[in-house]
């Protein structure tokens, strides 16, 4: 995004017809050559700090997201000032190589400063409302967690209910002098015995079922993430492709802008779609 409105600035300072065709291709092609360097360097960080999800637990606590949100903020801020710093060697860089005039320069810059705070603006609240879907993300997934811990304590009190039944019928046995105390008793542990080791056997294996489930979940989230991201960058890179060089700066980050917007609705969508197929999985696991 930064060097379209770079090339608006450009082209509203220096014209092209003004200046010559290549000099004006050098000028981009030194600002898109740096910025790629940058992106590099800030890819490379981030894909040094683990991906949520990607440890032992296949749930995700507030202190995970917390984690990592302030991770990524320290490399964010780091890129950004490695960009502010990259945008004052732009002044230096077209009065140095290009002669362009120092009041030009200057213009040129301040033009371009206040476009890219606006822009920077626009992209914080997009953030703001990512970190948002986060955190429903991550509580959705913590209802996840909660539904398989209510049902372990479902299977046990099944459990008690069932041997509760059972030494009722014992002692009415006892009573009618069908079983003498000594049988109910030795009738009554082999059951407590037999029951309690098949609520434990099927605890495990519900559990494990649970957890094979979120793991599945998660791996067909992922699945479904990366196609989604790659249609929208290809989509943001179509809408900065066609963007008109001349549009209005303003009404080229509100398009911008919307097109992010109604990207992150479609990635919290799908993330919502898949919580739900999950928690209901998971449900009918004891059905």
């Amino acid at each position: 995004m930064f060097i379209q409105i770079f090339k608006m600035c450009l082209l509203d300072l220096l014209p092209k017809k003004k200046i010559d065709d290549e000099v004006y291709q050098k000028i981009l092609s030194k600002q898109e050559n740096d910025l790629e360097e940058l992106e590099k360097r800030l890819q490379v960080r981030l894909s040094n700090t683990e991906m949520l999800g990607a440890g032992d637990s296949e749930y995700i606590t507030l202190a995970d997201v917390e984690k990592k949100e302030r991770e990524y903020s320290e490399h964010l801020i780091a890129n950004m000032e490695a960009f502010w710093k990259q945008m004052e060697n732009i002044q230096h860089f077209l009065v140095d190589q290009f002669k362009c005039s120092s009041s030009k320069a200057r213009q040129l810059m301040m033009t371009l400063t206040e476009r890219m705070i606006a822009a920077e603006g626009l992209l914080r609240d997009s953030q703001d409302l990512q970190a948002l879907d986060t955190l429903e993300r991550t509580m959705g997934r913590a209802h996840v967690a909660k539904t398989i811990e209510f049902l372990k304590l479902q299977i046990r009190e099944e459990t008690r209910c069932r041997l509760a039944a059972i030494s009722h019928s014992l002692e009415l046995l006892t009573v009618e002098g069908k079983l003498s105390g000594r049988q109910r008793e030795e009738l009554l542990t082999q059951q407590h015995k037999a029951f309690w080791e098949e609520a434990e056997r099927f605890g495990r294996e519900f559990v494990q079922r649970g957890r094979d489930l979120v793991k599945a979940s998660l791996v067909h989230q992922a699945e479904g993430m990366a196609r989604l991201t790659l249609a929208q960058q290809k989509e943001q890179r179509s809408f900065l492709a066609t963007a008109p060089q001349t549009a209005d700066p303003e009404e080229f980050l509100q398009g911008f802008h919307e097109v992010l917007e109604r990207q992150r609705l479609s990635r919290s969508d799908l993330e919502e779609e898949e919580n739900v197929r999950a928690t209901k999985a998971v449900a009918a696991l004891c059905q």
